[in-house]
């Protein structure tokens, strides 16, 4: 039941920090032949047959963002790929694949410990966040991966009846009412997966009770695996000027095979609901949220 400051925030909503993450072929552990051929589907060929025709990161770089910026063009919340079979989306499918067989399996490894460390060094600040209903797009600038946060709030049970809005802060008539924060990542050569936070609160004369706080909408599909939790940490704002907050873990692992991850980073991100002013009928209030990945926790 602490009052919510900004000084107390240290988040940063910098996409990565300023320090060169430095891709080496020998920082990483070669990919196997088994691996391989199960991301592609491909049997008939040792890795020192194949002449690839992308041999280094920046050049997978340059394809694996304009397959990204194309994902997210169509607006494929949920995009479903599987290694083995070209997605139903033919045009998008067909390429992701293609680079993929095209790609020398060394820079497919520098690719993935990128991926992970740049996700892992990501954060959202709370003070810089649109309040309610928003939808807003972080793109990671060395691998082109981007995250798109959205929130929504809904209504779930009305004490009273409606208020009247007022136009420079959220009404909250009083009630029961579902914040919902969903976190998708979407990155060349895998299924977008998604992070989301259900925050349940009510409004009362006397302050936010936070009632409930819950992982539903997190996915992930084939090859990807989240592991996920929620919990209240903040429960009650009595008092104007104080928050209620929630909290979502979740491990993300992107291509796993046979328990192996090629890709593993943490994500925790948190939710603020802030009592601002009250009417007769309702409270005035400010919903926001944080994100922040493992090695951001770190230091």
């Amino acid at each position: 039941m602490k009052k919510f400051t900004t000084t107390a925030l240290i988040l940063s909503m910098v996409i990565v920090n300023s320090n060169t993450i430095t891709a080496n072929a020998t920082e990483y552990q070669d990919i196997s032949k088994s691996t391989y051929e199960e991301l592609t589907g491909n049997t008939n060929m040792t890795l020192t047959e194949k002449e690839f025709e992308i041999n280094t990161l920046e050049g997978f770089l340059v394809e694996a963002k304009q397959i990204v910026q194309e994902k997210n063009t169509g607006n494929k919340f949920n995009y479903i790929y599987n290694y083995n079979q070209p997605s139903t989306n033919q045009d998008i499918g067909d390429k992701e694949l293609n680079l993929l067989e095209k790609t020398n399996p060394e820079i497919i490894n520098q690719y993935n410990a990128l991926l992970a460390r740049e996700i892992s060094e990501f954060s959202i600040d709370y003070a810089k966040v649109p309040s309610g209903d928003s939808e807003v797009e972080y793109t990671l600038p060395k691998t082109g991966a981007q995250i798109t946060v959205t929130t929504t709030s809904e209504l779930i049970k009305a004490d009273l009846s409606p208020g009247v809005q007022t136009a420079a802060l959220i009404n909250r008539p009083f009630g029961t009412y579902n914040y919902t924060i969903k976190h998708k990542i979407t990155a060349a050569l895998y299924p977008d997966s998604i992070c989301a936070l259900v925050t349940t609160y009510t409004t009362k004369s006397d302050g936010l009770r936070l009632t409930a706080a819950s992982k539903a909408g997190t996915l992930g599909i084939f090859p990807t695996g989240i592991v996920s939790s929620a919990k209240i940490t903040d429960s009650r704002a009595e008092k104007i000027g104080y928050d209620i907050n929630a909290q979502g873990d979740y491990t993300v692992t992107i291509g796993g095979y046979n328990g192996i991850g090629l890709v593993s980073f943490d994500v925790t991100i948190t939710s603020t609901v802030r009592w601002d002013a009250s009417t007769s009928n309702s409270l005035h209030v400010t919903e926001k949220y944080s994100q922040i990945g493992d090695l951001t926790k770190k230091n």
